[in-house]
C-alpha cells in the first residue's frame, strides 16, 4: 500500500514514511485489542515486534526530516537536532535500546516458560495444548470434574487448579465455577470430552 504513494518521487518525501508509521501503529493497536494469540507470551512477542517496526518508521521520519536541506529549520524546531548526523545517532541509539529491551523481554519470557510446571508430550516435547488438542464440535470443556457435593468440592477445586497450571489453556468444568442451572447438568456433561 505504501509503495503506491507517489511512485516517482515518493521515496524522497515524508508521506510514505508517515503513512507506514500510521499503518504500523494502527496494526499494533488492533493486535493489542483483538488478542488473536492464545498464549500471552506469543501476544507479547508480536506486540514488541510491531512496536519496533513502528519506532523504525517514526525514526525514518526523523532522519528524512533532518536529512533534507529543505527542512533544516523544521528539523531543529521539531526534533531538536541541527544536523542529520545528530538525528541519525539518536535513531541508532534508540533502535539499539529497543532491541536490547526486546531481547530482555524475550529472554525473561523464555526463562519463566522453561521454569513453569507443565506437562509435555513425549513425542514432541511440547505442551499438549500447543499441539492442537482441540474440542470437538459442540463441546465446551476438555474435562468435566464430577464429585460428591458434600465431601469432594475442595479436592476437585485443587485438581482443577493443578491441571490448569500443568495444562495452560485446558477448559475444565467444575460446578463451583461453571454451573449455572442444575437442571442442565446432563447437557454440561455432553458438552465435555472427558468425565473424571
Amino acid at each position: 500500500m505504501v509503495l503506491f504513494i507517489d511512485q516517482e518521487y515518493g521515496s524522497r518525501k515524508l508521506l510514505r514514511t508517515v503513512v507506514a508509521a500510521i499503518v504500523s501503529a494502527t496494526f499494533l493497536t488492533i493486535l493489542a485489542l483483538a488478542r488473536p494469540y492464545k498464549r500471552s507470551d506469543d501476544l507479547c512477542l508480536a506486540c514488541i515486534a510491531n512496536l519496533l517496526l513502528t519506532c523504525c518508521f517514526a525514526s525514518g521520519v526523523v532522519i528524512q526530516l533532518c536529512d533534507s536541506a529543505m527542512y533544516e529549520d523544521m528539523c531543529y524546531n521539531l526534533v531538536g537536532y541541527k544536523t542529520s548526523r545528530g538525528a541519525t545517532t539518536f535513531v541508532v541509539v534508540l533502535t539499539a535500546v529497543m532491541l536490547a529491551v526486546s531481547l530482555a523481554v524475550i529472554l525473561v519470557s523464555a526463562v519463566s516458560a522453561a521454569r513453569a510446571k507443565t506437562m509435555r508430550l513425549l513425542s514432541s516435547k511440547r505442551e499438549p495444548m500447543r499441539d492442537g488438542i482441540t474440542l470437538a464440535d459442540g463441546q465446551e470443556w476438555h474435562l468435566f470434574l464430577s464429585h460428591v457435593w458434600s465431601t469432594g468440592q475442595d479436592a476437585v477445586a485443587v485438581i482443577k487448579n493443578e491441571l490448569q497450571q500443568f495444562l495452560p489453556g485446558c477448559e475444565i468444568f467444575l460446578d463451583i465455577d461453571d454451573l449455572k442451572n442444575i437442571g442442565e447438568l446432563e447437557a454440561y456433561i455432553r458438552r465435555s470430552q472427558v468425565v473424571l
